[in-house]
């Protein structure tokens, strides 16, 4: 675990990985006739959306403890999803992911 993650996990004190519903990747059943896509499939553009897949599912991991506080610059976000440049670009593709997911 990288030298960003460590405190984070020390907060968060639980094994690795976001708490996400099965309704993340796949639909329920009664909605499936609606057209909705479950949120994995919403997630697309960019690159794929791997950027703002990977920061939400951080954003979750971290989020799940007290303070339940996720407000990073966007330089340690991108240290902690392994982008490279991340006080520069890496954290300019961070903030775009972000503007995205919160629209």
């Amino acid at each position: 675990m990288g030298y960003v993650a460590l405190p984070l996990a020390e907060r968060v004190r639980r094994p690795a990985g976001a708490p996400v519903q099965a309704t993340f990747v796949s639909l329920q059943p009664n909605l499936a006739s609606s057209g909705e896509l479950p949120v994995l499939a919403r997630l697309r553009g960019g690159r794929g959306g791997e950027v703002k897949l990977k920061t939400l599912l951080s954003a979750l991991w971290i989020g799940v403890a007290e303070p339940h506080d996720m407000t990073l610059p966007g330089r340690v976000w991108a240290q902690l999803i392994g982008l490279p440049d991340p006080g520069g670009r890496g954290a300019q593709r961070i903030n775009s992911a972000v503007r995205q997911l919160v629209a």
